[in-house]
């Protein structure tokens, strides 16, 4: 049984799981401040490796970073899923793309990644840091914790690969005291959603992980966001299924390929969810229907160009090591700054994890 979302439908407007009181005016698709526009040619002569690329929002973001200038290193599973996005690239912009189909999770794998990536690009200067969709149990009905369970594999992907990545691109951006660093981290930091364990705990490691990477690079020229991109309908990328075609198509997209087809490619679907889990916790479905029913979708546009403005204006250096949401004015939020010192918005601990008391 997969878990159907349901329609939204009008309603009063109220405070809800979504909602809270900043004073940020709230935005659910692309606006002038993050118009694609303002950025054509601003990242000429950069470099980017974005990961799973396939669909969704990484798809979304290899173009929005195309069309600014930039050459794209696009990270992802399957040669035969990512061909028609490498194909789009190279007919639409007169830019450099290139196809890099591996396993991340694979220990040995990021360094790889990234020093390939560095022979046939260049230095990466932006890294993009995306992460699959999380599942939804209990998790005291986990079948395991082993580190072959879903629990562990989400948490893997979603913590542990941009970490293993962003220590791989750092020896060259800390060399050239240059370089920036984003992750897509949720709302999920910032509210207590229960039956998501695997995936919340992973993105709140990845937002502090931020937090305390920008206090270290900072100041060695490196700049660290974390993103919440906002409510987006769609899936990260495609469910897979091992099959020798799968990385036939590879010679065709003229890539590297770290994979040689023996990988277990099912860790790349995304978790279903099963009926057991649903009847192990009643209360389940209703409080899920309940949140999802608040759910006003986001435009991909909103994430993509809030990414791109993040690398490409340096006015926003500023707002390094916050979590930014996408769904407020990011023109806004970087005046609001601003106007009161970053030295303020860090004593007042805003935009961070915290505890009021301690």
């Amino acid at each position: 049984m997969a878990f159907q979302i349901p329609a939204t439908k009008p309603r009063p407007k109220r405070a809800g799981v979504w909602e809270n009181e900043s004073s940020l005016s709230r935005t659910r698709d692309t606006y002038p401040f993050i118009d694609p526009r303002r950025f054509e040619g601003k990242l000429v002569g950069k470099v980017v490796l974005i990961t799973h690329t396939t669909r969704g929002i990484g798809r979304s973001s290899a173009l929005a970073f195309a069309a600014a200038g930039a050459s794209i290193a696009c990270l992802a599973h399957s040669a035969q899923a990512l061909a028609p996005l490498i194909l789009e690239i190279r007919q639409k912009y007169n830019v450099l793309v290139f196809p890099v189909i591996a396993d991340p999770l694979s220990p040995a794998t990021p360094p790889q990644i990234v020093a390939y990536v560095e022979q046939n690009l260049g230095p990466i200067d932006i890294l993009l840091n995306l992460s699959p969709p999380g599942y939804i149990r209990p998790f005291a009905h986990e079948p395991s914790l082993a580190i072959s369970s879903d629990w562990w594999r989400t948490l893997s992907l979603c913590l542990h690969v941009p970490l293993a990545l962003t220590h791989a691109v750092l020896p060259s951006m800390v060399a050239r005291r240059a370089g920036i660093i984003i992750s897509a981290v949720s709302v999920s930091p910032a509210l207590n959603i229960p039956f998501t364990t695997a995936s919340s705990v992973a993105r709140t490691g990845l937002l502090k992980f931020h937090h305390l990477m920008d206090k270290e690079l900072r100041p060695k020229g490196i700049l660290s966001y974390a993103i919440n991109p906002g409510l987006i309908p769609s899936l990260m990328h495609e469910p897979l299924t091992p099959s020798s075609s799968m990385f036939s198509f590879y010679s065709e997209v003229a890539g590297f390929n770290l994979d040689d087809g023996t990988s277990d490619m099912k860790k790349y679907q995304q978790v279903p969810s099963r009926p057991a889990d649903f009847a192990f916790e009643p209360r389940m479905m209703e409080e899920l229907t309940s949140k999802m029913g608040e759910v006003e979708w986001c435009s991909s546009g909103l994430a993509t160009g809030t990414f791109v403005a993040l690398a490409a204006d340096p006015r926003l250096a500023i707002l390094s090591g916050l979590w930014i949401n996408a769904e407020r004015d990011l023109g806004v939020l970087v005046s609001e700054v601003e106007r009161r010192g970053r030295e303020a918005i860090d004593k007042e601990k805003l935009y961070v994890l915290k505890v009021e008391e301690f």
